[in-house]
């Protein structure tokens, strides 16, 4: 990092002699992530510290809290350099299987204000693209729509927002998407491996059948609806084995159980073309 900070700040120099109002901006990234020492950065060069543990994505589970290690590391950069943004990861790897149960809000919201109280970061950059198209991942527009909120004010409580959201977007389907929410929102203690199990699903289906028949007859309420659905179905498709285990070890019958693979894939291929958003 010492040998590309003393590289970036020649260009700076170089560059804000003519243009003194622009910035030149350089990463905080693998083998530059750890602040150097014996130098300082320009007036006029940003660092972008670039994810690690205190990353949207590495903190799903509120359990989870920011290593020793990240903490040091953004707190030493801001001892170097008085312009700083932040590189978040709202992502997962493709070979996930919680893409489609990763509700980031709420870590999203202690990274911001994290940050803020570090102080010294003033831009923020969030890599949000989805590994498995066609389908948006879960909460998709509602994250967006508070990554927005948020980076106007990062102190602003987010609890009212989702509600604003979800009155605004989902209309007389809300509060069975409030409590969809809150449902998943209980199960992120126990992200990853124990996200998903058959009490969620339970629940989770009949809410989503109740927001389904509340919106019956709306075709805008019912596309957004369906981008939700899909993302619930084939979490069901993901966690099945699990799910099925605990299905039978609780008494259940093979007939009995409700969500068959057969029927979930072609419900997801029907939904799809209720959806609102594609990539494909």
């Amino acid at each position: 990092a010492g040998l590309i900070l003393h590289f970036v700040n020649q260009v700076a120099e170089i560059v804000c002699r003519e243009f003194p109002d622009q910035r030149i901006l350089t990463l905080s990234y693998n083998f530059s992530s750890a602040p150097p020492v014996g130098i300082k950065a320009h007036p006029n060069v940003i660092v972008q510290i670039c994810g690690g543990g205190a990353a949207t994505q590495a903190r799903i589970n509120p359990n989870v809290p920011v290593s020793r290690q990240d903490a040091e590391r953004y707190a030493g950069w801001a001892q170097v350099c008085d312009r700083l943004w932040a590189w978040d990861y709202q992502v997962n790897g493709i070979q996930s299987i919680n893409d489609n149960f990763k509700p980031p809000m709420w870590a999203m919201d202690r990274t911001f204000k994290w940050l803020h109280e570090l102080g010294g970061f003033t831009g923020m950059f969030i890599e949000a693209e989805w590994n498995c198209p066609p389908v948006l991942p879960d909460c998709y527009e509602l994250n967006t729509w508070l990554s927005a909120k948020l980076m106007l004010d990062p102190e602003i409580a987010i609890e009212p927002l989702i509600r604003d959201f979800c009155e605004g977007y989902y209309g007389t389907a809300a509060p069975q998407m409030l409590a969809l929410l809150e449902l998943k929102r209980g199960r992120l203690p126990f992200y990853q491996l124990r996200t998903v199990d058959l009490e969620f699903m339970r629940q989770a289906q009949d809410l989503m059948a109740a927001a389904e028949q509340t919106a019956a007859g709306d075709p805008i309420i019912l596309g957004r609806l369906a981008d939700v659905r899909i993302n619930l179905d084939l979490a069901a498709l993901q966690w099945r084995h699990q799910l099925w285990i605990e299905f039978l070890a609780g008494g259940g019958e093979v007939a009995d159980y409700p969500w068959p693979m057969c029927m979930l894939r072609q419900r997801v291929l029907d939904t799809l073309e209720q959806a609102t958003s594609y990539w494909w």
